[in-house]
């Protein structure tokens, strides 16, 4: 809590506060043991992009072995939809746990991944279309090929 009030700006360190205030509170209502989780570096279907999963902490919630992720931002708010989906994607690397949480502090909903093979689907969609995106701007970036159209190139360097 000490390092919380050296946050220079107020509307940060305000955030963390009640995030920490939130998760105090969750732990006091949730107080199994709490164990290490190993990140996992998952790799986009066709190696565009990689992604690391990093739990905060694991712990027993309902009896089951959880790796719990902390979200304690505002935007982008999180799709409930995309979050179980990439949860359950991730899931797969983690068969030592039952699930995979994200905990928001924001309000204390947990998401939970979801063993239905269709949400490792929207999953993996959402991968190959965050793919289609990272390619497609490449693309734009490449220099230009004959018959497409670019501003002639400035006499000078531009400062």
């Amino acid at each position: 809590m000490e390092s919380v009030g050296r946050i220079a700006k107020l509307p940060e360190r305000t955030s963390v506060q009640a995030g920490l205030a939130t998760l105090l509170n969750w732990r006091a209502s949730h107080p199994s043991k709490l164990f290490e989780v190993k990140s996992h570096i998952y790799a986009s279907p066709t190696d565009v992009f990689k992604l690391n999963f990093s739990a905060d902490f694991g712990t027993v919630i309902d009896g089951k072995r959880c790796a719990v992720h902390l979200w304690n931002t505002k935007k982008p708010p999180l799709s409930e939809r995309l979050t179980v989906g990439v949860l359950s994607l991730m899931k797969q690397n983690y068969p030592e746990l039952d699930n995979l949480v994200v905990l928001s502090l924001l309000d204390s909903q947990l998401f939970w991944s979801a063993e239905d093979v269709r949400y490792a689907t929207i999953g993996h969609n959402l991968a190959l279309r965050i793919e289609e995106v990272i390619l497609s701007v490449e693309d734009e970036l490449r220099p230009p090929t004959t018959g497409r159209r670019t501003p002639p190139v400035p006499p000078h360097p531009l400062t």
